[in-house]
């Protein structure tokens, strides 16, 4: 099994894996690597040793998911892909619950550079860039409709895949902000913040209740990856659920049972995604709604559209009547034209047969 132990630098993730690591276990620690490297300089590679020192990271962990070896990961915050990779092996995730202050303590003690400092307080006042920033929980979904009802999150004190349990409370201040300023939370696909066409939808309702995190939240009508995505959850090719967010607050506590957990006290809501990893099953669809009736890219349906559309096969039709047929004209050659009256007359119907056969 892939352990993966992540956390702020310096909240104790090498001594982690290193206590719990058994003989022949395999141990990836970015740092030993570029020691290994020959980096002169501890903590502070070169880039070129940089560079190396990653592939090598990245060659060994491949190895060690394609082998199904014991290993101990410690990767301070994997991407969104990297955890995909990581839950695909069925990797167990650590996250280490040190508070700042302690990491600060750490890294005074042990001489880090003035970098490592920055670095920790970014992590905890969450200043690093979007795919060092956010992290992303994901939940289970049954079905589609034009509004998904669901549980985004749920404050049950059962761990997730990443051992976070969510405090009542957690999304209180967020919640407000969002409301406060007049704009829902986005309901993306696969947390693809780069490409607007992701943007799928939106939160129509954002509510705690004492189960959970409540949303209510509806597919753009208009956007045809937003309705490709509901026949792929309709198909139940997609039918998971995550949301972005940033900690603001947590701490590790110990739940009855005596397992140890993180708790998220207070974070940030950035975006709600449909995406294919789960984390908490706890969370789920309880509710699929048809906001319109179906809808054809390109067409529109309302009562108005299809008054006009009666309205004008009405007018054509006596448009017709006030024709009069012709006598078969004779056929003097295969190229000779047809009377106007005939052109028109086979104009109209064809008009008409085309409105006819639109669904009204």
């Amino acid at each position: 099994m892939i352990h993966v132990i992540t956390g702020a630098p310096c909240s104790g993730k090498s001594t982690y894996a290193q206590e719990n690591a058994q003989p022949g276990d395999v141990i990836v620690d970015f740092d030993a690597i570029t020691d290994a490297l020959g980096n002169p300089t501890p903590y502070e590679p070169p880039e070129n040793i940089r560079k190396c020192a990653l592939a090598a990271r990245e060659a060994v962990i491949d190895a060690c998911i394609d082998e199904d070896m014991e290993a101990w990961v410690i990767h301070t915050n994997p991407s969104d892909a990297q955890r995909a990779a990581y839950m695909d092996a069925g990797a167990e995730f650590v996250e280490m619950g040190t508070d700042m202050e302690t990491c600060l303590e750490r890294a005074e003690a042990d001489g880090r550079p003035e970098r490592t400092t920055q670095s920790i307080i970014e992590w905890f006042q969450g200043q690093k860039g979007l795919n060092m920033e956010l992290q992303y929980k994901s939940f289970e979904i049954t079905e589609d409709g034009g509004e998904i009802v669901a549980y985004a999150a749920t404050f049950d004190r059962e761990p997730d895949a990443y051992g976070d349990v969510i405090r009542k409370g957690a999304f209180t201040r967020t919640l407000k902000e969002w409301k406060e300023s007049g704009k829902p939370i986005p309901l993306l696909y696969g947390h693809n913040a780069e490409d607007p066409r992701y943007n799928i939808g939106a939160c129509v309702e954002a509510m705690e209740d004492d189960h959970g995190l409540l949303i209510r939240a509806g597919f753009d009508p208009d956007n045809e990856l937003a309705q490709y995505v509901r026949k792929l959850v309709d198909e139940g090719r997609v039918c998971k659920m995550s949301f972005a967010f940033l900690v603001r607050d947590r701490g590790e506590i110990e739940l009855e049972d005596g397992t140890r957990a993180n708790e998220l006290r207070d974070v940030d809501i950035f975006e709600v995604s449909i995406v294919l990893i789960p984390a908490n099953q706890n969370a789920v669809i309880l509710e699929t709604r048809d906001t319109e009736p179906e809808q054809k890219s390109g067409r529109r349906n309302s009562a108005a559209d299809e008054q006009r559309i009666r309205d004008a096969i009405a007018t054509l039709q006596a448009l017709l009547d006030d024709i009069e047929e012709p006598e078969e004209p004779e056929q003097v050659n295969a190229a000779a034209e047809e009377p106007a009256e005939v052109n028109g007359s086979k104009a109209l119907l064809e008009i008409i047969e085309k409105i006819g056969g639109t669904d009204v």
